[in-house]
């Protein structure tokens, strides 16, 4: 089983959302995500989305997470598929994730996401959180993912980054 890069996206300007359309077939796909945070927003929160043919913004998601290792929690029925902000009640950091999805196209969608963000506070320790999370569709596979600010506004700055890997 080999891996390869699919697809790369980097924002050229501030964006609530950036996309990787047309992702090929693959069982198995790697997200990485880099945000840097638009220091003019008062917060941001990455979020992944996904869809086949449009990306799904309905409540057709669930999730759990834990941050920093405390007890997990379940958001139940959402909007987004795996929620990335380790920053909690404090999300002005830059946060940098790696994802797995499972793709089957029969199957629900599973995702793992692990986080990591700078802390913004010197020496301090980062955060970091763990997510798993589903779409719930049983019937196509994921071919547009998005990278969306949960928060609103435009909450990523120019050079944040999202790239996939894939195999089959």
């Amino acid at each position: 089983m080999a891996w390869a890069k699919l697809i790369t996206t980097t924002l050229e300007s501030a964006a609530a959302s950036f996309d990787m359309s047309t992702v090929p077939d693959n069982k198995f796909i790697m997200l990485l995500g880099h945000i840097i945070r638009n220091s003019s927003a008062s917060y941001t929160q990455p979020s992944w989305r996904v869809g086949n043919g449009t990306i799904v913004t309905g409540a057709e998601y669930a999730y759990r997470y834990s941050r920093d290792g405390a007890t997990d929690d379940s958001a139940g029925s959402g909007t987004a598929m795996s929620p990335w902000w380790p920053h909690g009640a404090d999300p002005t950091a830059d946060v940098f994730s790696v994802s797995y999805l499972f793709n089957l196209a029969t199957e629900e969608k599973l995702i793992i996401t692990d986080v990591i963000d700078n802390n913004n506070a010197g020496s301090t320790a980062p955060r970091r959180m763990q997510i798993v999370g589903k779409w719930a569709n049983t019937s196509d596979t994921i071919d547009e993912i998005r990278c969306y600010d949960f928060g609103g506004g435009s909450g990523m700055d120019t050079g944040s980054n999202i790239a996939s890997i894939g195999t089959n």
